[in-house]
């Protein structure tokens, strides 16, 4: 363990720390933003934990078929993808609506921020403290790939918050960007494993999803200026 944990310092540093020293010195001691953040930490919590034995029970089920069949594992990627969607986006928007203030001003960076560091906290680092204990142990450059991984999650957060934040302000009859982020987030997450799966390449995964991270945060910067 003692030989593993410089490697663990910096993958962890390296996956979090950027934004959470950005969040910190940001949000300092300004109890509204700490709570923006942590309401959003809550909501990724809840969509993930709504939607966890969704996702596992046919995933147990089909393990075997899962991985023999390329068709029944691209249909479960596509179901587990969509529901993460689905989840994650809906509780985002139930949340934001119901706390409106939120939504002001750039109230939604620190609430996307929350979300993503949420997430890398609770699914990242124990994986990463862990995987020592691991009987596989993948090579340092693919490690390295899951730690710059998080970085683009937490950007992409951000950007499917803003695009809620926008369908609330707007007050539009219709929820067009409720699903514009509901479907965005099922195809970054589809085409992220499919590529994974399919190619066996992590950095070329990581690339193709930082391109299309990248995209999402520039349109929703549009939709949030429109």
């Amino acid at each position: 363990m003692a030989d593993f944990t410089p490697t663990i310092i910096a993958l962890i540093s390296i996956a979090v720390g950027p934004f959470l020293i950005y969040a910190i010195k940001k949000m300092k001691s300004d109890t509204k933003l700490w709570t923006v953040f942590l309401f959003g930490w809550g909501g990724w919590m809840l969509a993930f934990f709504m939607r966890i034995f969704l996702v596992q029970i046919p995933g147990a089920v089909l393990s075997g078929q899962i991985s023999s069949n390329t068709i029944i594992a691209f249909a479960y990627i596509l179901y587990a993808s969509g529901l993460a969607g689905f989840f994650e986006e809906g509780i985002r928007y139930i949340f934001l609506s119901t706390r409106e203030e939120f939504t002001k001003k750039l109230k939604p960076l620190y609430f996307g921020l929350g979300w993503g560091l949420g997430e890398a906290f609770i699914i990242y680092v124990p994986s990463i403290m862990f995987l020592h204990l691991s009987p596989v142990i993948p090579g340092f450059p693919d490690i390295m790939a899951g730690a710059f991984e998080r970085n683009f999650a937490i950007l992409a957060h951000i950007a499917f918050t803003f695009i809620i934040a926008k369908q609330v302000t707007s007050n539009a009859k219709n929820k067009k960007y409720l699903v514009y982020a509901i479907l965005a987030h099922t195809l970054l997450n589809v085409i992220a494993v499919s590529s994974l799966l399919f190619t066996g390449n992590v950095w070329f995964t990581e690339f193709l999803t930082a391109a299309i991270v990248i995209f999402y945060v520039y349109m929703a910067r549009r939709v949030w200026k429109k």
